[in-house]
């Protein structure tokens, strides 16, 4: 019993060739999108921690003040406490601004990943249309198969989005723990 190319490609349709590729690639994408927004949210409550205990410096040298105290000398103490105060409220701001920032950047990070799972799946998809296509064409052999614009495109689609070096890079870091 020999295959014939109608049996090759109706086994590869069946089988759903692409997306068995683009599934697994896809899912760790979406893994790795799901590791930076635990980042980014650890990494916002961290700095989130660091301005109350800003704020809480603040609250201390507002509490530093005495109004009892006359002269120049209480005048320079109060104007070395009023530039103190000033520093220490622009760094409680900062803390709040960065948490911020952090919570929005690893969320628009966490998204474009997210966007390149789904185009790795929708390529894997198109992987299997374009074969399936094929499975039913009144194709002469297998090298016009492989040669098919449509399976070509595809094919080069799923590859070039699973093969993502600052993706993969972003991961490596992740995964061991530099970022943390």
């Amino acid at each position: 019993m020999s295959l014939t190319l109608f049996d090759l490609t109706s086994f590869a349709a069946s089988q759903g060739l692409g997306s068995a590729l683009s599934g697994p690639v896809a899912a760790r994408f979406l893994e790795l999108a799901q590791a930076v927004r635990g980042f980014a949210t650890e990494t916002a409550a961290e700095l989130r921690a660091l301005q109350e205990r800003s704020a809480e410096c603040s609250r201390a040298l507002r509490g530093c003040r005495d109004e009892h105290w006359q002269g120049a000398a209480a005048s320079a103490y109060e104007h070395q406490l009023e530039i103190a105060e000033h520093r220490q409220s622009a760094v409680t701001d900062g803390f709040t601004e960065a948490a911020v920032l952090v919570t929005s950047a690893g969320e628009a990070l966490a998204a474009e990943i997210e966007q390149r799972a789904a185009s790795v799946a929708a390529a894997g998809s198109a992987v299997d249309r374009a074969v399936s296509t094929l499975a039913h064409a009144d194709l002469a052999d297998l090298t016009e198969v492989l040669q098919d614009s449509a399976v070509r495109v595809a094919q080069n689609q799923l590859l070039a989005l699973a093969d993502d070096s600052q993706l993969q890079a972003l991961a490596d870091q992740l995964g061991a723990g530099v970022l943390s």
